[in-house]
């Protein structure tokens, strides 16, 4: 009976469905970089920029499965996020 009691408080039961709450899934990190130079051309001033979001390409992934009962209990099953991204910028100010 206080088993019962137990997996109800640590669980939010609906619908067939039982979910864990506040579990974790893996950390999120990315490393970006961005390089800039200005310089004076006459009166007119030319900006490059070059910019560079998950230099690592480390992969994002999702969380796992939460759905008791599913076989995939627990496991990560996919990958969310965005590949490496890379943009050139160029700018005359006049």
């Amino acid at each position: 009976m206080a088993r019962r009691r137990n997996l109800e408080e640590n669980f939010a039961i609906e619908s067939g469905r039982a979910n864990a709450p506040g579990w974790r899934g893996p950390g999120q990190r990315t490393t970006d970089l961005a390089i800039s130079k200005s310089q004076r051309i006459a009166s007119s001033t030319l900006q490059l920029r070059f910019d560079v979001l998950n230099l690592l390409n480390d992969p994002l992934f999702n969380a796992p499965n939460t759905t008791i009962g599913n076989i995939n209990f627990g496991k990560i099953t996919s990958v969310g996020g965005f590949a490496r991204s890379i943009q050139i910028q160029v700018r005359l100010a006049f």
